[in-house]
């Protein structure tokens, strides 16, 4: 061990190594730790959220209930409450317990890693009323869960240097409720462009904001009173034809279309009904009703859209869409599923018109071959002349409505 020890201070080229490592290496490590330290920042995600209690409610309440988070990425909950009490101290076990009550106008911060999985009580000790916690496995999961309630929540508190949080991912398509407090003073918020007009959010009380982000893209809530700004990004969600997040597209989604209004003459979109314009202009129209006629095929594994005429949404026009047309004949506040294809409210001619030009049409699933259209055009043709001579029988409403085929 002597021997390799005067080796070492006698060689050189090692006492010029000493010198170099000793100069260069903290000039590098003083260049290159902060990006190092950057790219693991990046590599654990924080899910930072907030909190709100209303402790008089009249029984209380928290703001969002439930939460809910993904198991094993740390946490950061940012509390807040509305009454002053002297023991308003929260606590999710086994997770964390604030150390000092939370009060009005400041912000309690709790730090933790959620897991195993599992449902946890939100609890204020000293009311004794709860919220839920949800602690999911996957992101997947997570985004499932929130959608099961037809809506996603979220809160965001507003100081003067700050909100808190500073981003909120939300899924497109689902609609979103924001609960918004003003933590000292009332601010003007603007959420463009899912809502046309700023919002004023109160200080110490909750403002519910709620809008369908049906847009892709980070965003912006901006707070004009104090030029701070939060981002609002907005993520795939369920499938755009899937109004009513049951992981399904079919007829009751189509038939919440008709519920904005007349849709051959066009209706302003809404904050409610902004998912329903999916092509983004700003008009719930038969645009958007093809428009889900093809999304909707082709996520249900078809190649091409939906005919009109196909009341069932099975891929085929045939008797039992017939059948339903008329059974619903002259009806009015009629929707797809009882036979409206133009989207007026109500069944005629039109509407039988749509369903014989396609009669007995299939289109193909994904993997299959288009067929040769002529024999359809054909029988559609002969269909039509039928039909034509038994108008007057559908005007007394048949039972099954198919008269002198």
């Amino acid at each position: 061990m002597q021997l390799r020890q005067q080796q070492w201070k006698g060689s050189a080229p090692m006492k010029k190594l000493r010198i170099i490592s000793g100069v260069i290496l903290p000039v590098i490590n003083w260049l290159l730790w902060p990006a190092v330290m950057g790219i693991v920042a990046q590599a654990q995600p924080l899910q930072d959220l907030a909190l709100i209690q209303r402790v008089y409610d009249p029984d209380g309440r928290y703001f969002p209930d439930p939460i809910v988070v993904q198991s094993g990425v740390p946490v950061r909950l940012n509390i807040t409450t509305i009454q002053r009490e002297h023991q308003n101290r929260v606590s999710i076990d086994p997770f964390f317990i604030t150390s000092e009550p939370v009060v009005p106008g400041k912000v309690r911060a709790a730090v933790f890693t959620p897991e195993p999985p599992g449902e946890y009580t939100i609890l204020n000790l000293g009311h004794g009323f709860t919220g839920t916690l949800f602690v999911m496995e996957t992101a997947e999961e997570v985004a499932q869960k929130r959608r099961e309630q037809g809506f996603q929540e979220f809160s965001l508190l507003y100081g003067t240097e700050s909100l808190y949080p500073q981003e909120i991912f939300v899924q497109r398509n689902v609609p979103l409720k924001l609960y918004n407090i003003g933590l000292r003073e009332d601010h003007t918020v603007s959420f463009e462009p899912f809502l046309e007009t700023a919002k004023t959010i109160t200080a110490n009380d909750v403002t519910i904001v709620e809008f369908v982000p049906n847009r892709l893209g980070d965003f912006t809530i901006h707070d004009q009173t104090y030029d701070i700004t939060a981002r609002l990004v907005v993520v795939p969600g369920p499938a755009a034809c899937d109004f009513n997040n049951d992981n399904e597209c079919n007829q009751s989604d189509l038939d919440l279309i008709y519920g904005a209004g007349n849709l051959a003459n066009g209706v302003p979109v809404s904050p409610a009904t902004a998912n329903f314009d999916l092509n983004a202009d700003e008009i719930i129209d038969t645009v958007d009703l093809d428009e889900w006629l093809s999304e909707a095929a082709t996520e249900n594994g078809f190649a091409s859209s939906y005919l009109k005429g196909d009341v069932t949404l099975d891929g085929t026009v045939d008797a039992a869409d017939l059948n339903e047309l008329a059974l619903n004949w002259r009806a009015s506040g009629a929707v797809w599923s009882t036979g409206d294809f133009t989207g007026e409210g109500i069944i005629d001619a039109k509407d039988l018109n749509h369903l014989a030009i396609n009669w007995r049409q299939s289109i193909p699933m994904a993997t299959q071959t288009v067929p040769e259209p002529s024999s359809f055009v054909l029988l559609a043709t002969i269909l039509l002349v039928g039909f034509a001579r038994c108008r007057t029988s559908f005007e007394r409403v048949q039972p099954i409505g198919v008269c002198c085929l």
